[in-house]
C-alpha cells in the first residue's frame, strides 16, 4: 500500500533523512520510532508531499507522490504533530472547510460527517467552538479532519502528544478500530503505545533506518529474557545455575536463608516451569519472580544510542 524508495532530504549540509526505504502492506499498523531529530517528522512530511525529497520517491498504491501529488494526497489522511486547527471555528465548520478542500460533493457532507464523527467520538462537541475543547477532543477533531474523504492511508505524527493517560487509552482504542480498514503509519515516542497498536516497528536513527521488524524480532524475546528471582532456601544460586534454561546468574543480594538473583534465561518460556519443579523438589520458598520489563525500551536504547553496535545489523530486514 505504501512504498518508500531511497528517500533523502537535506537541509543545508545536514541530511535529515538519508536513503530511507520501507514498505507497508494494506491493513498494517506500523509504528515509527526514534529519538528527537531522528527524521520521523521529515519522513512523514515527504510521504504526504509536504516536502519534496532530494532523492527517491514515495508511492501510495500505484500513485507517485512526486509525479501525481494531488491524486496521491487524496488517499492520505494526515494528522501533523502540531494539529493545526482553526480554533475560532465550530467543529462542524472546520469539517466543512476540510470537506471543501478535499472536493467532497456537497450532497455527501451529511454521510461523510456522520461517519467521521462516529468513528472519532466527537458527537457531543460537533457544534462547539474548537477553542473550548479539551486537548483530547482537539486531537479527535484533527483525526476526524484526516478521515474526511475516506482516505485509505493514515499518517499520524505523535497523535497522543499532550494527552493524559485516559485520553491516550481512548486514542489507542480509536486507532485499533480504524485499523480494521485503514493502513496506518504512526509516529510516537511512547513505546507502550507502539506495543499496544503496531504490527511492525521501524526505528530511525540519525536520519537512517536502524531496524525494522515485529516487537519479538527487535527484542529477541523468543530467544531469552532476564528475571529477578527472590528465593528462600539453601544453596539456591548453584542449583538455579544448573537449570538447562539458564544462561547465567548474577547475585543481587544474599541474606541468611534468602537470595535475590538476576537470571539470564536462554528460553523465556522454559525457565518458569523448570523453576516451579525445582521449588517443589527442593522445598524452596519463592518470594518473587519478575520478568524484566521494558524489552522494547532496552532494544530501542541499544538501537538509537549505540549501546550494542551489532544490534541494528542483526535486526535490520
Amino acid at each position: 500500500m505504501i512504498t518508500v524508495s531511497h528517500i533523502t532530504k537535506r537541509f543545508g549540509e545536514v541530511a535529515a533523512v538519508n536513503d530511507v526505504s520501507f514498505t507497508i502492506q494494506k491493513g498494517e499498523v506500523v509504528g515509527l520510532l526514534g529519538p528527537n531529530g531522528a527524521g520521523k517528522t521529515t519522513t512523514m512530511r515527504i510521504m504526504t508531499g509536504y516536502y519534496t525529497p532530494d532523492e527517491g520517491d514515495v508511492t501510495i498504491g500505484d500513485l507517485s507522490v512526486a509525479k501525481d501529488p494531488v491524486a496521491a494526497r487524496r488517499e492520505i489522511g494526515y494528522l501533523p504533530e502540531s494539529n493545526p486547527l482553526y480554533k475560532d471555528m465550530l467543529v462542524e465548520e472546520y469539517l466543512t472547510f476540510i470537506a471543501r478542500l478535499r472536493d467532497v460533493p456537497r450532497n455527501d457532507y451529511r454521510n461523510v460527517f456522520d461517519r467521521v464523527v462516529h468513528d472519532t467520538g466527537i458527537d457531543e462537541v460537533f457544534y462547539r467552538p474548537i477553542n473550548e475543547l479539551s486537548k483530547g477532543y482537539r486531537q479527535r477533531v484533527g483525526l476526524a479532519g484526516a478521515l474526511v474523504g475516506d482516505p485509505s492511508v493514515l499518517i499520524l505524527d505523535e497523535p497522543t502528544e499532550g494527552l493524559d493517560p485516559n485520553q491516550r487509552n481512548d486514542m489507542r482504542t480509536l486507532l485499533a478500530r480504524l485499523a480494521k480498514d485503514k493502513t496506518i503509519l504512526v509516529s510516537t515516542h511512547v513505546i507502550s503505545e507502539v506495543q499496544a497498536t503496531a504490527d511492525r516497528i521501524i526505528v530511525l536513527r540519525n536520519g537512517a533506518i536502524a531496524a525494522m521488524g515485529t516487537i519479538d524480532e527487535l527484542t529477541g524475546s523468543k530467544k531469552g529474557a532476564r528475571f529477578t528471582v527472590e528465593i528462600g532456601g539453601k544453596e539456591v544460586e548453584p542449583v538455579i545455575r544448573a537449570l538447562k534454561s539458564v544462561e547465567r546468574v548474577e547475585t543481587v543480594q544474599s541474606e541468611a536463608g534468602k537470595v535475590v538473583l538476576t537470571v539470564h534465561a536462554h528460553d523465556a518460556a522454559q525457565f518458569p516451569p523448570e523453576l516451579s519443579k525445582l521449588l517443589s523438589a527442593r522445598n524452596y520458598v519463592l518470594w518473587r519472580l519478575v520478568p524484566e520489563s521494558g524489552g522494547l525500551e532496552r532494544a530501542f536504547a541499544e538501537l538509537t544510542l549505540g549501546l550494542h553496535e551489532d544490534a541494528p545489523a542483526e535486526a535490520h530486514k
